[in-house]
């Protein structure tokens, strides 16, 4: 007696060898187009791993869902697309409804695992528009969205104010939901001091995002007279020994990420690059050249610890008290004479500020043993 065919078997078989004939047969046949194989794999996840265009489509035209999630890893055929460098299937999933907002179990949505930089283009585009359209309508409860007050690379932050008691509030935004903004939050989480800006509430789902305190702007851009410039320096280093103490470095330290409070108080913010110290790492990171440590440009130089936080610190005092940065130029400038250590002396700048030569002959050094708070 011959045995009846599983068409969702067949189809799964010929979507792995790329038979298109035999896949639209057992589409024909009544084979289910997000049926799973023991892996947990649909046939569009196989045929968006092996390239075979033309299945994909036929596929999604007959209701193949683009944002299934494998059963083992959580991926989805987005993932495997990206991942295997198949430029057209991306585009063509996208096209089709692909989520590249979808994380699969380890975090990572498909810019994560994309190599390519065409692929990598289309789903950065792909990740701004549909933030776009979620940022178009913002919304997040219990909180009145205002004006938008400052925008980096990868967020934005809003003015806004809280309902239950008007209290004015700051609500940061990843352009992108990706795994930093959480690896960011798992930080801040942790650290409660004066000198750290607060974080009030925060959400991950169904749109992520942090709300803290509101400041009156940062140190980007502003001089200050030896007094109040020392007053804030030393504020900055107070949070910093707290986190320090608490096993975190921020290795970002730099002028738009310290931030005044209305009575001048100098507070912390953007723990998005910091790191438990706990944690063994030679990775540079994607910090700001202008204030980075010897050793962010050469693992050469030694680890990337507390002394990398305070001497961003130093970085920032020079410039808050002469109004420029330690080092100019362009990037491959300022990274030759950091490593050279090509520093002009704040009194060559202004002679009121001879007291402040040793500081910085000190701590913008490659000699740096010891740390003072």
């Amino acid at each position: 007696m011959a045995r009846t065919k599983n068409w969702d078997d067949e189809l799964l078989k010929a979507a792995e060898n790329g038979n298109l004939i035999k896949v639209q047969t057992a589409l024909e046949n009544g084979a289910n187009p997000n049926a799973k194989n023991n892996d947990g794999w649909t046939p569009l996840h196989i045929a968006a791993y092996k390239g075979h265009v033309e299945i994909v489509k036929i596929l999604l035209d007959r209701g193949a869902d683009p944002n299934a999630k494998n059963n083992n890893n959580g991926s989805t055929p987005l993932h495997e697309a990206a991942l295997n460098g198949h430029v057209e299937i991306v585009k063509i999933l996208l096209e089709h409804g692909a989520d590249p907002r979808i994380a699969d179990n380890w975090g990572h949505i498909p810019l994560d695992v994309a190599k390519d930089s065409a692929i990598r283009s289309l789903l950065e585009s792909a990740l701004r528009n549909s933030y776009s359209e979620v940022q178009g309508v913002m919304q997040i409860p219990n909180y009145e969205i205002l004006e938008p007050i400052g925008e980096g690379g990868f967020a934005i932050v809003y003015k806004a104010r809280r309902k239950n008691d008007s209290l004015p509030v700051a609500i940061k935004v990843p352009k992108v939901p990706d795994k930093d903004f959480v690896k960011e939050l798992a930080v801040w989480l942790h650290l409660n001091h004066p000198n750290i800006v607060k974080l009030l509430d925060y959400d991950v789902n169904p749109r992520p995002y942090m709300v803290m305190e509101l400041m009156n702007g940062s140190l980007h851009g502003k001089t200050f007279d030896k007094d109040t410039a020392t007053r804030i320096i030393l504020d900055v280093l107070s949070g910093l020994k707290y986190a320090h103490e608490k096993g975190i470095i921020h290795r970002d330290i730099k002028s738009s990420n310290i931030l005044l409070d209305a009575n001048g108080r100098a507070k912390i913010s953007d723990w998005g690059l910091a790191k438990f110290s706990d944690i063994t790492t030679s990775a540079n990171g994607a910090f700001t050249t202008i204030y980075a440590a010897p050793e962010q440009l050469d693992t050469h130089l030694g680890p990337i610890d507390e002394k990398t936080d305070v001497y961003q610190v130093c970085e920032v005092f020079y410039e808050i008290l002469t109004g420029r940065p330690v080092f100019q130029g362009d990037v491959s400038e300022v990274y030759n004479k950091k490593l050279n250590m090509q520093i002009t002396l704040p009194s060559s700048i202004n002679p009121d500020l001879k007291d402040y030569d040793e500081i910085f002959e000190v701590f913008i050094s490659q000699e740096r043993k010891q740390i003072f708070y």
